[in-house]
């Protein structure tokens, strides 16, 4: 019986078809909300779905959502962490960070370190290049 990878890796839009069936984390910035779907835009400035858990509410413009990839265009939400208010206004408790009054204006800045962990030079150290425990349909785990 295969374990499920405790990585979730940090994805944007083409890196989401390699982790179908598995649970990822995605940087983004709310475009639109619909009752139980959001449209966002990843870090590579794609727009994908993301189908919320009945009933949440998500708020501000940029948030980090933990969820599994249904395909190469939509995950289903298990969490979200709120990044920064509706003005881009970093959320944080660190004093350094307001201090400095970070400010978020375009989820992109975030798509280096994303290409980063992904890129298969440095896949031994990140573990991001590829799923490598179980296969993405396997529900023994």
């Amino acid at each position: 019986m295969a374990q499920e990878m405790r990585l979730k890796p940090l994805v944007n839009a083409a890196f989401l078809p390699r982790w179908i069936g598995y649970l990822v984390r995605l940087p983004c910035e709310i475009v639109s909300k619909d009752e139980d779907t959001l449209k966002v835009k990843t870090t590579d400035s794609v727009e994908i779905q993301v189908n919320l858990i009945k009933g949440t509410e998500v708020e501000g413009r940029f948030a980090l959502f933990t969820g599994r990839a249904i395909n190469a265009k939509e995950i289903d939400m298990s969490t979200y962490v709120r990044l920064a208010d509706d003005s881009g206004k970093v959320l944080s408790d660190s004093s350094a960070d307001q201090a400095t009054n970070l400010q978020y204006s375009d989820i992109s800045s975030s798509n280096d370190a994303i290409e980063f962990y992904h890129d298969d030079r440095f896949s031994t150290a990140t573990g991001y290049a590829r799923p490598l425990v179980r296969e993405p349909n396997d529900s023994s785990a």
